[in-house]
């Protein structure tokens, strides 16, 4: 059964790396993917290891702390640095080196196999790794979807019941065409409570469904996920329901990348199932959503005045959101 051989820093993987796996799947029953590692790396290497097993489940995926050489007429020094740690991984034969570029002539001279040179001069994914890097929303398309979440930015819509934070919600995700990442703890109340007490057991359980349901989306996110509400604000209505705050929440959670938090100079529309309606509860769930925020280091800004004003000020704090480096 003839053995096939990847290797690359895949950093990140690129839905060439991709189109290369899969033509090597095609070419050989078996196949080992080896992912050079160095200090300073942009990305952890165990995080590159996870992405490419992902992607490619029957493969022997594995690490090794060696530089890629920068050419096929790199020192032969390398190549034989590269044979060694192959042979000391104990894998079988390499029959076949899959290679996305002219390097692989080199590592296929070095351990006496067949070079197969896929799209080297990237006609078919015009993508590089170091481009991806540099500007990852310019090269959306080319990232696979395990790779994504590493990239995605969440933006939160937080603050007090009755704000707008569901509709703005949504009308930002479809404005730049991504998820919307619903409030887990309404339907949760709807699913659960049925009008019963709440517990510390509750708003934890809100918080990692929450939390759950968000990785899942950011896959399928367009370069940012939308929430409406998140852990975070969990906390506060935690303050607010029991008066205390559980200790799951004393974790490090992870936070947005930008809360647009909703203030409360808008009317109350009781809908069923919002609770705090008097202005001093407003105030209060207001005063306590912002020191949870700061307290936590995020990073947001307020949103109030008419719908306009507020949907054209987290129009423009999201579009610079887009353009910083992640």
């Amino acid at each position: 059964m003839k053995h096939g051989l990847m290797i690359g820093k895949f950093l990140p993987p690129h839905q060439g790396h991709v189109f290369l796996g899969r033509t090597a799947d095609s070419y050989v029953p078996d196949l080992t993917i080896l992912i050079s590692e160095e200090p300073g790396d942009a990305i952890d290497g165990d995080l590159r290891q996870q992405w490419m097993q992902a992607i490619f489940p029957k493969a022997r995926v594995r690490k090794v702390a060696l530089p890629m050489p920068s050419g096929p007429d790199d020192s032969s020094d390398i190549w034989q640095q590269w044979a060694r740690a192959i042979k000391d991984l104990d894998l079988p034969k390499v029959d076949v080196v899959m290679a996305g570029d002219r390097t692989g002539f080199g590592f296929a001279k070095a351990l006496s196999a067949e070079p197969v040179i896929i799209d080297p001069d990237r006609d078919i994914m015009a993508v590089t790794s170091a481009n991806l890097r540099r500007a990852p929303f310019e090269n959306w398309a080319y990232i696979p979807g395990v790779v994504r979440p590493h990239y995605v930015k969440r933006v939160c819509l937080y603050g007090p019941e009755s704000t707008g934070k569901t509709t703005l919600a949504r009308e930002l995700a479809a404005r730049y065409d991504t998820v919307f990442m619903p409030e887990y703890g309404r339907s949760y109340d709807h699913e659960y409570k049925h009008g019963e007490p709440w517990t510390d057991e509750d708003l934890i359980a809100i918080a990692k469904g929450h939390e759950a349901m968000r990785k899942a989306l950011e896959r399928s996110a367009n370069r940012i996920v939308i929430e409406d509400t998140d852990p975070v604000l969990t906390a506060v209505w935690a303050k607010m329901l029991l008066g205390h705050v559980p200790s799951w929440f004393d974790r490090e959670i992870e936070l947005a990348d930008l809360y647009l938090l909703m203030d409360i100079d808008v009317p109350w529309i009781d809908d069923g199932m919002r609770v705090f309606g008097k202005e001093d509860e407003r105030r209060k769930f207001m005063d306590l959503a912002r020191e949870e925020l700061e307290a936590r280091g995020a990073t947001y800004i307020t949103l109030s005045g008419d719908w306009y004003t507020r949907k054209e000020h987290a129009i423009e704090a999201v579009d610079e959101l887009l353009k910083a480096p992640r």
